[in-house]
């Protein structure tokens, strides 16, 4: 048996999860990259200085440690947090230390160097979506054989759930005893890529179905062939029976109702190649995703200019002099200390900016630099302009904008396939009070998928249209008025919610049709 077009899009789901976490993965390996060169040339500007493990060190991953900073003239206590060594020391044992000169918190156990690659936190964001995906074409897999064994099928009724908060755009299709009553509970429920054209959020239709109908059972439903013959189509499963809530019967009972075929429809105006006429429709589908990009773009271009303009405007000129300070006072809301220190008109005391005042001990001696033509104007040795950070942060929002522009490209592409090879069906749309806009036949109750927008039906009467594509949920269409305008549905149709439930009384013209 070969696989069915929605498998094979179920199949793929996880694929887009797994080239962003390889894409996550390689960023993590450039920076971890980054990280132990920048270390490894950082050791050969440190000091190299004796410290003594405090006397509350019991073991584990963070060494206290107290030593003297040859810049600063001062004792210090920090915490080293090493990588490999250091672990079975005790208080009280002489370590030897790398410290920057520049930054008396910055230290490390000599000969404890940053790791090239951390394979432990970069591993994760392949291998988790990776299983996913092999995960999924196993079950795929598993499901295409069982629905093709020689397995006995039993008649039984079966309900597509409507929308609910815990149920999404996928179809719930719910399983029912032959002889259940109307408001029974259903025997279980089980997730779908394919309605096979059953009513969505209606009546309930029956079904030939393999398995245990039970949760966590593995079942398959094919429905049954109406009146208008064929073999009905098999509702493929994502996976075994869920605990879902259990949905009551439906009063209604009919059998599956194919769409109509339909002849390709002629563009309005008499055009030769089919496009989007209204400017909402081309917004819909295109304008919209691109303006987005283009906006994060732009966004990421601007963060990138003004980084690189005030990391050149923060370079300190060579003619400043280097003295040490003392951190007097700190204030993190106005990201600045205040700092004490030795000028050429005694003691001077000035403000200056940081980056995250929280790192800073009040009492404790910093490398600063002063300008000599103006005390006031003072910088922290340590504190240098970060420009690798913003810009990549600026930038991804444009990644992702990406991403998902392209997954819309892609649909977009499907939607103007159909449009120029079909199949094409004729159906009836219309709107619901809050904008949901149905697909299916309006006089019979019979309803096919959900519209992800009202457009282009904004009337509650029903509206004759031809679809080019398959009227189900989680497939994308193109929409044809009587008037001949076409409207791209990119976005997956998707499956109404609980306001469509009953929205006609008794069968339709169609349905008594189908039962002979």
């Amino acid at each position: 048996m070969s696989l069915p077009r929605q498998l094979r899009a179920h199949r793929a789901r996880p694929l887009p999860w797994l080239v962003a976490g390889t894409g996550v993965a390689a960023l993590l390996f450039v920076i971890g990259l980054h990280a132990a060169a920048d270390d490894r040339a950082w050791v050969d500007r440190s000091l190299r200085v004796e410290a003594e493990v405090g006397a509350g060190y019991r073991g584990g991953g963070e060494i206290p440690v107290v030593y003297h900073h040859p810049v600063t003239d001062q004792e210090i206590e920090v915490t080293v947090s090493p990588f490999s060594s250091g672990f079975g020391s005790d208080p009280g044992d002489v370590l030897a230390l790398d410290v920057d000169p520049d930054d008396p918190e910055r230290v490390a156990l000599a000969g404890d160097r940053v790791p090239w690659v951390e394979v432990g936190y970069i591993a994760p964001w392949i291998v988790i979506p990776l299983l996913a995906y092999l995960a999924r074409r196993w079950t795929v897999r598993r499901t295409l054989r069982f629905v093709g064994d020689d397995t006995t099928a039993f008649a039984m009724l079966g309900a597509i759930a409507p929308r609910s908060p815990f149920r999404g755009r996928r179809p719930v299709l719910h399983l029912y005893a032959l002889d259940a009553g109307p408001g029974a509970p259903s025997l279980c429920s089980v997730r779908v890529a394919a309605t096979a054209g059953g009513p969505v959020a209606g009546p309930a239709f029956p079904v030939e179905v393999k398995g245990v109908p039970r949760p966590l059972g593995r079942v398959a439903a094919r429905a049954r062939a109406g009146a208008e013959g064929g073999e009905g189509g098999v509702l493929w499963p994502t996976g075994r029976a869920a605990p879902h809530g259990p949905w009551p019967r439906p009063d209604r009972v009919v059998d599956v109702v194919p769409p109509t075929p339909a002849d390709r429809p002629a563009p309005a105006g008499g055009g030769r190649a089919p496009f989007v006429v209204r400017w909402r429709g081309a917004a819909e589908a295109l304008v919209i995703p691109l303006g987005v990009f283009g906006a994060t773009v732009a966004l990421g271009a601007v963060v990138t200019a003004f980084t690189l303009t005030n990391a050149a405007a923060y370079d300190v000129p060579v003619e400043w002099e280097d003295t040490v300070g003392e951190v007097v006072d700190r204030d993190p809301g106005a990201y600045a200390v205040t700092v004490e220190y030795d000028g050429a008109g005694g003691e001077q005391r000035a403000s200056v900016p940081v980056e995250f005042a929280e790192d800073y001990t009040v009492g404790r001696r910093y490398p600063i630099e002063v300008d000599p033509d103006d005390p006031a104007h003072v910088r922290v040795t340590r504190e240098v302009y970060d420009a690798a950070e913003p810009i990549v942060t600026g930038w991804l929002p444009a990644a992702v904008a990406g991403g998902v522009l392209v997954g819309h490209l892609r649909r977009w592409r499907r939607v103007r396939a159909l449009d120029r090879t079909g199949p094409w069906w004729k159906t009836e749309a219309w709107s619901r009070p809050g904008g949901q806009g149905l697909l299916g036949d309006r006089a019979d109750g019979y309803v096919r998928a959900c519209l992800p927008r009202a457009r282009p039906v904004q009337s509650s009467w029903p509206v004759a249209t031809v679809v080019a594509g398959c009227p189900e949920p989680g497939e994308v269409v193109m929409v044809v008025d009587e008037a001949g305008d076409r409207y791209p549905v990119v976005r997956p149709l998707g499956v109404p919610d609980r306001a469509v439930v009953g929205i006609a009384d008794g069968p339709g013209p169609a349905v008594a049709k189908a039962r002979g």
